[in-house]
């Protein structure tokens, strides 16, 4: 029996069990306050896991006309990803480092690993 295809429309909020909204404008002001609290320091935007579900790209976006210019992903495609959605001054960390073979993905988008030892 073949398997049923998922559907790529989304089902009626109606039919929701739950309705999340996101607030980019909170997001925001809750990175500026922190930032604020900061004493110096520089404050990162860590946007791993689709921005740990929230959407990445919305938030990249909306943080870096904010003027963020700091940013953590776990892995090196999300890297990727990501240089698409913030201006080429911000600084992208890849947690997790690359795996061997990525170096060249690394240099090439301008992502900085930690390695892990």
């Amino acid at each position: 029996m073949p398997c049923p295809q998922p559907s790529t429309d989304p089902w009626p909020v109606s039919r929701a069990g739950a309705v999340l909204t996101i607030d980019l404008d909170a997001i925001v002001a809750n990175h500026r306050r922190l930032a604020a609290q900061a004493g110096g320091a520089t404050c990162a935007a860590v946007l791993k896991a689709d921005a740990y579900g929230v959407g990445a790209q919305q938030v990249a976006t909306a943080l870096a006309h904010a003027g963020v210019r700091e940013f953590l992903v776990a892995h090196v495609d999300e890297g990727i990803s990501l240089r698409a959605w913030v201006p080429t001054d911000a600084r992208v960390t890849v947690l997790h480092g690359p795996r061997p073979g990525a170096e060249a993905d690394c240099a090439r988008h301008a992502l900085r690993p930690v390695l892990n030892t």
